[in-house]
């Protein structure tokens, strides 16, 4: 049985709106960093915003449309993380519709909200949700792309076709990740309609990609022929997901097992197919960034599971409700054993889920709600004080540069790992100080302030302002800042 059109979209529609009231009461627009090398996607986007033939000189990419959706967005509406991440949230919505239209050609029900439910108690999934990176929105706008034109046994009409080119071409484009749902995309509509139909549907899909990638490319700062075709993924050495973070979700193992059994024993090899292609495809060596290899895992195993939970589930609520009219029969189209294993196998997912699933949502409900805060951070507060004087910052915490409203050098926001990762002497990173001069340093004093060259480049003309934990801000002298005054300053002053 399937939901009617009008309760189908209020079922999907039940887990975006959990997740924008979250998103409200965890304040996520004001958290100072949700996610790794969010900070690194902001301060591009700003040094875009401010300085565009700076940007040019990020390195090894040019900057991405993302990074010119998110300048755009600063633009137009305020200078703060919370544009960039509506539009991250924005984007989740549309995957939980996406993922709701899927199932809900497999399984009706209550697959569609199943499959939401699944997805975003896993661990991580929901600060990831709201982070700014380009990952999440880019594997949400793929799967839109393969809802448009996913019809059991027939194409459908040529305009969804154009515009799940077009959808999929602004995914890629987004970031490099959603290559990885290429081949599953493609197993789904050969299984569905056959190779003939697929050679046909490509006669109006591909139009709207190639027609989407060029406007991109040619509206870029510069024309890169790789953002014809998107930026495509690099060889590296290690796959997109690590497979130690799945003991940690044992409901949603097992319940994308029951959904696979369930696929087999329908003889649906479409759905079950592309699931697992995409699975095979992310656990290979892609060098995707590790935030969009944890998406990318999880969305067909959420998929499968909500298949499996949805199918016992259903199964068992109809077989019990036929049993008494069966009976009277002296008929039985189902075995009472099957109907008693769908009964236990739901049951024991959902125990799987409320024990290990709710604690990691929980969890992270918690983490987000105690983030530092940008509007009472002392880090953020003392950049922005001297942030209208200052021309460049230089920090290993770009998050904090963002806060403050102050730019990172290029060569700091393209190539962090060369800087920080690779040079554990800093020496490359204090020749890039010295050659842009910047006003503000925000240092680790455990790396840094370690370095004997940085001290005595640093001591004469700059000025200790703000020190907290491990991190020190140092200003320059030209900007006449106030330093910190000694320990026992104030009781001296006091008398004490």
């Amino acid at each position: 049985m399937k939901l009617s059109l009008p309760a189908w979209l209020l079922s999907s529609l039940l887990a975006p709106v959990l997740l924008a009231a979250i998103f409200v009461w965890s304040r996520a627009g004001e958290s100072l960093d949700m996610a790794n090398h969010e900070g690194m996607e902001l301060s591009q986007a700003l040094l875009w915003s401010r300085q565009p033939a700076a940007v040019l000189r990020v390195q090894p990419n040019p900057p991405g449309l993302y990074t010119r959706l998110l300048a755009a967005g600063f633009k137009v509406f305020d200078l703060s993380a919370a544009s960039a991440r509506l539009f991250s949230l924005v984007s989740a919505t549309a995957m939980l519709v996406a993922i709701g239209w899927l199932l809900r050609q497999v399984v009706g029900t209550c697959g569609s909200l199943m499959g939401g439910t699944l997805l975003f108690s896993a661990h991580g999934m929901l600060s990831l949700a709201m982070a700014a990176l380009p990952g999440l929105p880019a594997i949400s706008w793929a799967l839109v792309s393969v809802a448009l034109v996913y019809e059991p046994s027939r194409p459908p009409h040529w305009i969804r076709l154009f515009l799940s080119g077009a959808v999929w071409a602004f995914a890629i484009n987004l970031d490099p990740s959603a290559w990885l749902f290429g081949p599953a995309f493609l197993v789904l509509v050969f299984c569905e309609w056959g190779w003939k139909a697929v050679v046909r549907g490509l006669g109006f899909w591909m139009p709207g990609f190639v027609a989407t990638s060029l406007v991109i490319a040619l509206t870029a700062p510069t024309l890169n022929w790789k953002l014809l075709l998107g930026v495509l993924p690099q060889a590296g050495l290690e796959p997109a997901f690590h497979w130690n973070a799945l003991p940690s979700n044992p409901g949603l193992l097992l319940a994308a097992l029951c959904g696979e059994l369930y696929l087999v024993r329908r003889k649906a090899p479409a759905p079950l197919l592309f699931a697992l292609v995409w699975l095979a495809t992310v656990s290979l060596p892609t060098g995707v960034r590790p935030q969009s290899g944890i998406a990318q895992f999880y969305v067909p195993l959420a998929i499968l599971g909500a298949i499996g939970f949805a199918s016992m589930f259903s199964d068992a609520i109809t077989a019990f409700r036929s049993s008494s009219s069966q009976s009277a029969n002296n008929k039985s189209r189902s075995s009472p054993n099957r109907n008693g294993l769908n009964a236990l196998g739901a049951i024991t997912i959902f125990a799987f889920w409320v024990g290990f699933a709710v604690p990691d949502f929980v969890s992270d409900l918690t983490q987000l709600n105690h983030l530092p805060n940008v509007k009472r951070d002392g880090f953020c507060l003392s950049i922005r004080q001297y942030a209208p004087a200052t021309h460049w910052c230089y920090t290993r915490f770009p998050e904090y540069a963002f806060a403050g409203d102050v730019l990172l050098p290029p060569e700091v926001i393209g190539t962090p790992s060369k800087l920080f990762e690779h040079d554990p002497a800093n020496e490359s990173a204090l020749k890039v100080v010295q050659w842009y001069q910047p006003e503000q340093l925000l240092l680790a004093g455990n790396m840094e302030m370690q370095n004997s060259a940085w001290v005595s480049w640093m001591t004469n003309d700059y000025v200790l302002v703000y020190q907290a934990g491990q991190k020190e801000l140092w200003v320059s002298r030209r900007l006449h800042p106030a330093p910190i005054p000694p320990p026992n300053a104030l009781l001296q002053k006091l008398g004490l």
